[in-house]
């Protein structure tokens, strides 16, 4: 079960540290508000972008199911150019997160590979199921 999709770009921060990072290399702002942007009118309804310590997430919804979207820079590409970057797709339950399928979580990961593959800069999509390495 696909649960994880990077991506390699230059369109998204990668040097400059914002003063409200809760943690040095928090980067993924730009690009967690861009998906928000990108996916309005649809049929999930993407929340706004919040900051933890681990780094920036997406709350996303559709027909009473709950999604989050983890979004991070690959750990050897701040600072890069063309940077490596790594999407979570989990889906919420009462008490914790899950990556158990369920038909919209596939709609969902469907969306995001979409959107990528339709912007230009974006290249090398792949998904995973083993462990990424976010910006620490």
């Amino acid at each position: 079960m696909k649960n994880q999709i990077s991506f390699t770009t230059d369109i998204f921060e990668t040097r400059e540290r914002k003063a409200n990072f809760l943690r040095e290399r928090n980067f993924g702002e730009d690009l967690a508000r861009w998906l928000v942007e990108i996916s309005s009118g649809g049929d999930f309804k993407f929340g706004e972008p919040f900051q933890e310590v681990e780094g920036w997430f997406v709350p996303v919804s559709a027909d009473g199911e709950s999604f989050l979207i983890g979004v991070g820079l690959m750990d050897a590409s701040i600072g890069d150019e063309q940077a490596d970057w790594l999407l979570t797709i989990e889906k919420k339950r009462k008490w914790k997160l899950s990556s158990k399928d369920s038909t919209l979580r596939s709609e969902l990961c469907d969306h995001i590979q979409n959107i990528l593959r339709d912007k230009a800069h974006i290249r090398e999509i792949r998904w995973t199921d083993e462990a990424g390495h976010f910006a620490r």
